[in-house]
C-alpha cells in the first residue's frame, strides 16, 4: 500500500452565476447530485487507484453565457497543504492540443505547411524527412515513443524521476540511425516522440523557445490564467500552486519504475514530456481550452477544420466522421467518439508519472467537462467513469452513458 505525504479532497464542482441548468435544476441542485459523485469516487476508488485529490470542473452554457462552474471542498491531514479550485494538474498529454494549435496557426501565416516534408527543418533525421507534420501530429508517422523504450526508462528512474531532458536526447533514444532504435510502426500509434519533432519544427520555424510561442499564442489573450508550460521545473509562483502527485498501480512491464513509488513526483522536471505533455492547468482552464479548440477565436474554421481532421484509430487511415463500426477517431492532438446513440463527443486524456486529467466536450448540450486526480496509473483508471457520472449529474442523460459503456473497445 501506498502512503502519500498529502491526504487531501478537492470537488471544483458547480457555482453558476445564472439561476438554473438547461433542464430547469437549480445551482444547489446541480452542485449537490456533484458532490455526491466527487464523494463517492473518491470512497470506492482512493486506494485502488492511489490518490489523495480530486479536481473538477463543469463549463455549462446558457444562450450566448458560458458558466465556467467551480467550488471546493477540502478534508484535511495533519501537515497536509490545502487543494483549492486554483489547485494545478499536470495535465500531460493534453498538452499536445496546445501543439498542434501552435502549428496551425503558423500554418495560417505561411511559416508552416501540414503536407510539406519536414526534411527541411530537420535534416539531422534524414529517415524521415518525407513525413509531413499532418501524419506527425495524427499519430500516423510510424516513429515509436521514445518513452516506451527501456532506455529511457532506465534513465528516468535512474534520476528518480528529475533528469533533464533535451528534445534531442528524447529523440535519440528512437532515431533509427543510432544502434538499439525500436522498429517503425504501422498505421495509428500513439507516439510522444511525434509532438517532440513537432516542438522542434516550431522553434527552428519561429526562432523561439516552444515555451515562448505557448505564451504568446496561447496564453495571452484567451483568458487563460491558471495554464502554465515549463520546459523542466517551474517557478515557485506556479509550483506553490501544483498539487503534490504520486506513482501507483502499474502495469506489470513497467515493474522498473517501482523506485518511484510513494515519491512526490508531482513537482520534478517535466522535460521528458515538453510539448508531447508538459503543461499544467486547473480544470476550469481545461474547460475553457476545450471551448477555445472546439468553438472558440483560437483558430478560424479552416484550421480547425485540419484540427479535427480524422484518422481512424483502427486503421490509421483518413475517415470523415466516427461511426458505430469505427467508433473512436484521432485528429492532430484531439480525440474524438461516438457516445451513446446520437452523440459525437471529443475527449482527451493526459497523463504524467504524477497525475491524470481528463476533459469531454459535449456538441448536442454546449457542455464541457473536466476532472483532474493527482495519481498515475496504468493498471486501472476511473476518471472517465467520474466524468460520465458527472455528465449524468448535470444532464440527466443515463441512456447515453449506458450505451457507450456497452460499446466495445478498439
Amino acid at each position: 500500500m501506498i502512503r502519500f505525504q498529502s491526504m487531501v479532497l478537492c470537488a471544483a464542482l458547480l457555482l453558476f452565476t445564472a439561476p438554473h441548468s438547461a433542464d430547469g435544476a437549480t445551482r444547489e441542485e446541480i452542485a449537490a447530485k456533484v458532490e455526491a459523485v466527487i464523494a463517492a469516487y473518491h470512497a470506492d476508488n482512493r486506494e485502488k487507484e492511489g490518490f489523495s485529490a480530486v479536481s473538477a470542473s463543469v463549463s455549462l452554457s446558457e444562450g450566448e453565457a458560458t458558466i465556467d462552474v467551480v467550488t471546493g471542498q477540502v478534508s484535511r491531514a495533519p501537515g497536509a497543504a490545502d487543494i483549492t479550485p486554483q489547485s494545478l494538474f499536470q495535465i500531460g498529454s493534453i498538452t499536445k492540443s496546445m501543439t498542434s494549435v501552435i502549428v496551425l496557426q503558423l500554418v495560417d501565416e505561411g511559416a508552416l505547411s501540414l503536407d510539406a516534408p519536414i526534411g527541411r527543418w530537420l535534416p539531422e533525421y534524414p529517415a524521415w524527412k518525407d513525413l509531413t507534420l499532418r501524419r506527425l501530429l495524427s499519430m500516423t508517422s510510424g516513429i515509436p515513443g521514445y518513452d516506451d523504450t527501456e532506455a529511457f526508462l532506465k534513465t528516468l528512474v535512474a534520476g528518480l524521476g528529475n533528469h533533464h531532458y533535451s528534445t534531442a536526447k528524447l529523440i535519440s533514444f528512437v532515431d533509427p540511425d543510432l544502434d538499439g532504435s525500436p522498429p517503425p510502426t504501422k498505421g495509428y500509434n500513439y507516439s510522444n516522440s511525434n509532438f517532440i519533432l513537432a516542438q522542434m519544427i516550431i522553434e527552428r520555424a519561429t526562432g523561439e523557445s516552444f515555451e515562448q510561442q505557448v505564451r504568446r499564442r496561447i496564453l495571452t489573450g484567451h483568458g487563460l490564467t491558471d495554464t502554465f508550460y515549463a520546459a523542466g521545473v517551474y517557478p515557485d509562483a506556479v509550483a506553490s500552486r501544483m498539487v503534490s502527485g504520486y506513482l501507483a498501480a502499474l502495469a506489470p512491464e513497467q515493474k522498473m519504475l517501482e523506485a518511484l513509488y510513494g515519491r512526490d513526483t508531482g513537482h520534478l522536471d517535466t522535460s521528458w514530456a515538453q510539448a508531447a505533455g508538459g503543461a499544467v492547468a486547473t480544470p476550469s482552464d481545461l474547460t475553457r481550452w476545450a471551448r477555445l479548440m472546439f468553438t472558440g477565436p483560437i483558430l478560424d474554421e479552416a484550421r480547425r477544420k485540419d484540427l479535427t481532421s480524422l484518422v481512424s484509430m483502427k486503421t490509421g487511415q483518413p475517415i470523415a466522421a466516427v461511426t458505430k463500426d469505427d467508433p473512436k477517431g484521432f485528429g492532430l492532438g484531439v480525440n474524438t467518439s461516438t457516445f451513446g446513440p446520437d452523440q459525437t463527443i471529443w475527449a482527451y486524456e493526459g497523463e504524467t508519472i504524477s497525475a491524470r486529467a481528463l476533459y469531454s466536450y459535449f456538441p448536442k448540450h454546449d457542455l464541457v467537462i473536466a476532472v483532474a486526480v493527482n495519481s498515475s496509473t496504468t493498471a486501472v483508471d476511473g476518471i472517465g467513469r467520474l466524468l460520465a457520472d458527472i455528465y449524468v449529474a448535470v444532464t440527466g442523460d443515463t441512456a447515453a452513458v449506458e450505451a457507450a459503456q456497452a460499446q466495445p473497445a478498439n
